[in-house]
């Protein structure tokens, strides 16, 4: 009797129902399978004048964006996958950076190597950063396992060093290397592409050893897994620079010398990508530095002679097989494995086939209201976005009408224009209009513009007015014309309104009043007779 299984890659989702759909692991790590394989022609994702001369660095986040740093205008550039040009840029955030490394959380590690050697994080949602690594030699990898610990491999002091971020006293640790360079168990000579399991085991690519080197947890002595030196295969390297794992713990080198990157399975190492030798075909690639998995499993790679960003992609049809097995009695001790039940409805999982098992009931990919469809081939469904929406999962928001569209109180009109508010203007309402642009104000006066209107500045007190056209002498000239006719004339235009005052300021004034005072018991007053008194008084003398 024969048993049949049909084996497909499932990609990382597995992982994320587990958790919640909370990653765990900061780089991407697909599951393959054992006959995986590339399109060999890789597709030019960024090119010289994008990504400039000779790129360095490039990075996959979780999310599938993109990053690249470009040497010649100091910028690290950032778009999604399925974009085509950046949708974000870093401004002046790097100089002769090999390095850059993004966690789950959104933050950027960067290595400085020109001015200063350091490391800086670039705060997600924010145009800030903070230095988090002062060095002595600068980093060509870096790396931030699940216990935020950063490690740096440091090529001309010959060591990998970390630091763990929670730490404010900025402690460094080495954790492989000596400090001069060599090719002993415990030794390493120029070190470059750095790469940190779940277990927090360490793998270095040791460029000038032509090794790979594999330090356990706590060791400071390591195994050459690939390359010179190593016992279980009989890969040769030549100046390897990076080191990847995919979910299996399988290997993926990068090798700039021979212009290919292999990989481990469980036949051994074989040659995946430029495979037929260095050059500038789409096959081919010339002195790479750096490669990245996005999370469908293709590989990204910066092609630095040719000044230029390469995508090869994942041949999803090269897991799809069919496998035969023997049905044997023979009883052997094999290490426990968990295996799910077959569900009458192949499309549900669970231990008791109740729970939904397509790609769009697991994931619900889809924003923004877009609908899920379930597909044959990775990611394994297709978003339908609506109106104004795109992306892989609709996440992109093209819409004019939404929030904070139009400015100043002004009304989104539907496809392309903005209803604006009295006294706004502009595609978006974000422009006063100017009220002064057609008005000139007399006698040297300077407009002044206000919503909905505008006033003119009189410089000189003797002018007034909208305009400052009425001058102080009309006041004056009036007066004298009243007085001509007047006095000239005889015609006094103001001679009724004069009398009527003048009533009513008689008829207010308060009428004299005479009052007579009479004097109560007064005493009389006699009126003497001075001379005649002297004679009577001269008369009675004896």
């Amino acid at each position: 009797m024969w048993c049949t299984v049909n084996a497909v890659i499932i990609g990382m989702f597995i992982s994320s129902v587990i958790d919640g759909h909370k990653p765990t692991f900061s780089c991407n790590r697909p599951i393959f399978c054992s006959t995986a394989s590339w399109n060999t022609l890789g597709i030019t994702f960024a090119n010289q004048t994008i990504s400039g001369q000779n790129p360095l660095a490039v990075f996959v986040d979780a999310n599938n964006w993109v990053y690249v740093v470009n040497q010649n205008t100091k910028q690290v550039l950032i778009w999604h996958n399925d974009s085509i040009d950046p949708t974000q840029v870093i401004p002046n955030s790097v100089y002769n950076s090999w390095s850059i490394f993004v966690t789950g959380t959104g933050d950027i590690y960067i290595a400085y190597n020109h001015l200063y050697r350091a490391v800086d994080k670039w705060i997600s949602g924010t145009n800030a950063s903070v230095v988090v690594l002062n060095t002595t030699a600068f980093c060509f990898g870096l790396f931030v396992d699940t216990n935020d610990t950063l490690y740096c491999s440091q090529t001309k002091n010959h060591t990998v060093v970390k630091r763990w971020l929670n730490d404010d006293k900025m402690t460094i640790n080495i954790v492989a290397g000596t400090g001069v360079n060599g090719s002993a168990p415990n030794q390493l000579d120029y070190p470059q592409g750095i790469f940190v399991d779940v277990n927090f085991d360490l793998y270095v690519a040791d460029c000038y050893n032509h090794r790979i080197q594999w330090f356990p947890l706590g060791q400071s002595t390591a195994t050459t897994i690939a390359g010179q030196g190593s016992t279980e295969n009989n890969i040769t390297l030549y100046f390897p620079t990076g080191i990847l794992l995919d979910a299996e713990n399988y290997i993926f080198i990068l090798e700039p010398g021979n212009g290919r990157i292999i990989r481990t399975g469980p036949n051994g190492y074989r040659c995946i990508i430029g495979c037929d030798g260095p050059g500038s075909l789409a096959n081919q690639l010339s002195r790479p530095s750096t490669f990245s998995f996005d999370n469908y499993g293709n590989i990204f790679v910066s092609d630095q002679n040719n000044h230029r960003i390469q995508k090869f992609v994942f041949m999803t049809k090269s897991c799809d097989y069919t496998t035969t097995y023997p049905l044997t009695t023979d009883v052997q001790q094999v290490t426990p494995l968990f295996f799910t039940p077959t569900c009458p409805n192949s499309s549900n999982i669970g231990i008791d086939c109740k729970l939904p098992g397509t790609s769009c009931a697991i994931l619900n990919p889809c924003l923004n209201d877009g609908t899920c469809d379930n597909i044959n081939d990775v990611p394994w469904y297709s978003c339908l976005c609506p109106p104004g929406f795109n992306g892989t999962r609709c996440q992109f928001d093209h819409r004019l009408c939404k929030n904070g569209t139009c400015f100043n109180n002004g009304t989104c009109a539907g496809a392309s224009t903005c209803i604006c508010a009295p006294g706004w203007q502009g595609r978006r309402c974000e422009t006063k209009i100017n009220y002064c642009i057609n008005v000139t104000c007399q006698n040297n006066g300077i407009c002044r513009p206000l919503l909905l209107n505008y006033s003119c500045e009189c410089l000189s007190s003797s002018f007034s007015g909208r305009h400052s056209i009425l001058a102080m002498i009309t006041v004056a000239a009036f007066v004298i014309i009243m007085d001509i006719l007047k006095y000239c004339f005889g015609i006094d235009p103001t001679r009724e309104e004069l009398e009527r005052i003048r009533r009513e300021k008689r008829a207010k004034k308060r009428k004299p009043v005479v009052q007579r005072f009479v004097y109560v018991n007064a005493p009389s007053i006699r009126v003497s007779q001075p001379k005649e008194q002297s004679n009577r008084i001269n008369d009675t003398r004896v």
